[in-house]
């Protein structure tokens, strides 16, 4: 069986992840038009295996990864925030650390 390929459209919206780090550096990132947010200590299973090879160190500070483009992994930083915006600027989620 062929795969379905699927043509973007006007009706999609592009994720972009904006992040706000401590000296107040913002930084844009393209994540696609889907993304998965996984928090380190709700999926741990999870976010274990997509940090696999990552060191302790690496992961200082990480309470969360988000995944997008198949293979690409973001870590998110309790020292920053991150916001979730379309690529309008209308924000979809707050992803920053909450305690």
């Amino acid at each position: 069986m062929d795969a379905i390929k699927f043509n973007k459209t006007q009706d999609w919206t592009i994720f972009i992840l904006r992040r706000i780090d401590e000296d107040m550096v913002e930084t844009d990132t393209v994540l696609g038009g889907f993304y998965s947010y996984i928090q380190k200590d709700k999926s741990t299973d999870i976010f274990n295996e997509c940090t696999l090879g990552w060191s302790d160190e690496d992961k200082d500070d990480v309470y969360a990864i988000i995944t997008f483009f198949d293979t690409s992994v973001m870590p998110l930083y309790k020292s920053s925030v991150y916001y979730i915006m379309t690529d309008t600027g209308g924000t979809v989620a707050n992803r920053s650390f909450k305690l």
